[in-house]
């Protein structure tokens, strides 16, 4: 059973690889909230008016217009 145990190799990743994964999965949401600033704007010029605390809260009560 040691001879199997020793021959058996897991590859391991280090930390610059979990680094670059955990970059690559930000670089999404970084591109997602870009795209959804563009919309936001472009509706912004449309005449479109938000009234709430916070982006997030605009963003909902555009998407709501948009779709009704």
């Amino acid at each position: 059973m040691n001879e199997q145990r020793k021959n058996k190799h897991v590859p391991t990743q280090g930390i610059q690889g979990d680094v670059q994964k955990k970059g690559r999965k930000m670089g999404g949401f970084e591109k997602q909230v870009k795209e959804r600033a563009k919309e936001m704007k472009h509706y912004l010029n449309k005449g479109a008016k938000v009234v709430g605390e916070s982006c997030k809260k605009g963003w909902l009560k555009l998407k709501n217009i948009r779709s009704g």
